[in-house]
Formats: structure tokens, sequence, C-alpha cells
């Protein structure tokens, strides 16, 4: 096991709590507190040898601690004391300099505040006491902690954890720094991995050669529900169907090579950490769940969205192949609104330009034309300016017809 070890209970008011205080300073293996000694010259010492108290190894915030006093004290506590073993291996223990009672006795003391927050204890009333013992393979302390005041303490099992987290960040400091820092180039390289793919994908489903047409199809459907979208249109603020749609895509996502090797390099890295502070090995959980990509679902979000307002458009392979030029009529096949959006888009790049031909210009009057045929309102507009310019199209009054109907409807929303 990595890391630091918890073991923790705790003992009734009444229930022999002097008697493990006792049994913790004395048992065998346990490193003796030092004491000063009296010179062997004179009386103090003869007196010393006398009424020198039992060698012990209990200790508290103030060094050594009085072994009988705090056997008394304990004894006639009111409310509950809670036991701890913090436990390294040996090694660690060697390399990281917790092979003495003091190194752990500075630990708890720098730390002492922190454990007595997470037991709701207050730090004026926080007592504690602990032995040191140099078992061959786990070094370890025992460790008791109670309150003056007997109506403090509570201790929860989110509390336990959090008392071995800052105890850990503090034994493996360094270590978990460099750990920390791989983790967060490896959150970057998935992030950027997924932002790389997607923009891949766009591109490839743009010239019909798309190699995810799962994708594909999830970010078409997506775009069309965002149309219905009031509001901030970023992941918080969805609703739960929409969100599924989002976490979907995300998971699709993560099944590309190389999105999956790098999040399989970041939960290794998550798993590594977490082995300092947990007993039990994580969860893995689709990369949709994991609450630190979030940036990734907004992603796909603002995709979607930039589709949906034709900034990006997809061309489905299910459009019907290209006729061939030397025909005198096109016959244009759309399977989506969103390559209506594309062929409007493209109509109006080339009408904008001037020094584009009468002949390019009228191509695509018939294109917008076809576009309003096919049920693509927005067209409308264009061939209403179209007319105002005088580019050649429909006569003035089936272009009244055509587009009146759509300003007036635009109008009335408005007003309303």
């Amino acid at each position: 096991m990595k890391g630091l070890i918890q073991k923790s209970g705790y003992i009734k008011p009444g229930n022999g709590g002097g008697h493990y205080a006792e049994y913790i300073a004395t048992r065998e293996g346990v490193e003796l507190m030092d004491a000063q000694y009296p010179s062997h010259e004179g009386s103090g010492y003869l007196e010393y040898m006398a009424e020198r108290p039992r060698s012990h190894g209990l200790f508290s915030a103030d060094g050594a601690a009085d072994l009988e006093q705090t056997m008394e004290e304990i004894n006639a506590h009111a409310g509950p004391v809670w036991t701890f073993i913090y436990s390294l291996k040996r090694e660690d223990a060697a390399r990281l300099g917790y092979e003495n009672g003091e190194s752990w006795r500075r630990l708890l003391l720098a730390h002492q505040t922190e454990l007595a927050v997470e037991m709701k204890i207050s730090p004026s009333n926080f007592r504690w006491c602990a032995a040191f013992h140099d078992e061959k393979h786990h070094p370890h302390i025992h460790m008791m902690a109670w309150s003056a005041d007997p109506k403090q303490g509570y201790l929860t099992e989110k509390g336990i954890e959090q008392m071995r987290s800052k105890l850990s960040n503090a034994i493996f400091q360094d270590e978990l720094l460099s750990l920390y820092q791989e983790k967060d180039l490896s959150y970057q390289q998935v992030r950027d991995a997924a932002i790389e793919a997607m923009g891949r994908l766009i591109r490839e489903m743009k010239s019909g050669l798309c190699d995810s047409p799962v994708i594909a199809g999830q970010m078409e459907i997506l775009a069309e529900t965002l149309a219905e979208v009031k509001g901030k249109k970023v992941y918080g603020y969805l609703k739960k169907p929409v969100k599924a749609q989002v976490d979907a895509i995300v998971d699709e996502l993560a099944r590309l090579p190389e999105v999956a090797e790098c999040y399989e390099q970041w939960n290794r890295l998550r798993d590594e950490l977490e082995r300092y502070y947990k007993d039990t090995p994580r969860e893995h959980k689709p990369l949709s769940q994991q609450p630190e990509f979030k940036a990734i679902k907004n992603m796909v979000i603002r995709e979607a969205e930039e589709l949906r307002l034709s900034t990006f458009t997809f061309e489905d392979a299910s459009m019907k192949d290209e006729v061939d030029e030397d025909q005198e009529e096109v016959y244009y096949a759309w399977s989506s609104r969103w390559q209506m959006a594309e062929a409007y888009q493209n109509a109006k790049e080339i009408l904008s330009v001037y020094e584009n031909t009468e002949e390019e210009k009228a191509g695509q009057v018939r294109m917008l034309e076809q576009l309003w045929d096919a049920g693509f309102t927005v067209a409308a507009h264009q061939l209403g300016k179209c007319w105002r310019d005088g580019i050649p199209t429909l006569p003035p009054t089936s272009m009244t017809a055509m587009w009146m109907p759509t300003l007036t409807a635009g109008r009335l929303s408005a007003a309303g």
C-alpha cells in the first residue's frame, strides 16, 4: 500500500482509555522519550532513582508527556477519546525522515489545528498524545485525541479522510507536487486531443469523407436541439436531455485512439495520487462523467452552436452524387437544413463580391430560389436584396409574394 496508512477508532467514557494510553506508551518496541537525568553526584540522583517515573514513550504537543497525569485526565474525561494509527513503509519512513518520535511529534504539532477542525473541536480545547513504535516493516505512531470540553468532538468519514490527506500532503510534499504537475499537464493533453480530434472531424465531415459518422450524426442532432434552447448555451445551464446528448458526443470522442491514450495516462496519474490518500481503488468513469473535463463538453456545445449558425456545416454522406458539370441545370439534394445553410452562406459570399461575373451571380440566385422552394425561408431575404440591387431574379410580384410574408411575420414576432 502506498502513502500514509491510517486506522481510526474511539473509546467511550469509562471504557479504559487511560489503560490504552499506558499500553501504547509502554509496549514492546516503543521509542522511549529522552529525559533530563540529574548528575550522579550528591543526593539529587538518589532522590531521582527513588522517585523516578516509569520509562515510557508517550509524547504530546509540549514534548514528553506525564503518563500518570495523562491516564488520569483520560479516565476522568466525560466524552469520547479517538484513537488513530499512522504508519509508513520502512523505505518511505527512512527516505522522508520519519524513523523517530520527534519527527512525528513535529508533524502532529504543525497540523494540530487542522486536525482539530476536522474533528469539530475548538483548537484551544484540542488535546492529544502519541507514541512511536519502530516496527521493522511499518514504523508507526499510536495517537489519542479528545476535547477538554466533553461536549465538543464529532468525526465523520469525510473528516477521517481529510485528516489523512492533511498529514499525507505534509509527509509527501515534494513527490506529490511533482505528481500534481504531471496530472495538470496530462489534463491539458486530454483536452487538447479532444479539441484537435473535433477539429479534424469537422474538416472530414465537411469534405464528406468522415471516419466517424456516429459523431457527425450526433453533432447535427445537438445543433438542431440547441436551436430550441433559450438562455446561456453552456453545459451547466442545459436541461438533462440536452446534457445527455453532449455527454454521448464526449464519450464518442473518448473512444478515438488519440483521446483514449491521453485519458488513460490521466487516469493512471490520478490513481497514483489517490493511493496516497485512499485504500480503495478509484473508479474509472467515462470522460463525460469526470467533472474536471467540463471544458470539453462546452467545446462540443460551441461547435454545435457554430454548426447551427452555419459557421461550420457538414455534408452528409447520404447526399446524391454530383452531377456532370456540363448539365444546364444542377439538381441539388439536401438531406438536412445544415446543408441548406451551407449553400445559402456560399451564395451570399459569391453575390457580395463585385468582381464575380453576372453568370456566377445568376447561378447563386437560382440556388436561392431552389432553397426557398425547399422550405429554407431565410433565402427570401437575400433574394429581395438581389432584386433591389438589380441582379436578375424572379419578377417583382413573385418576389413580393416570397419575402413579404416572411418579413411581416418577423416584425410581428419582434413586436410581441
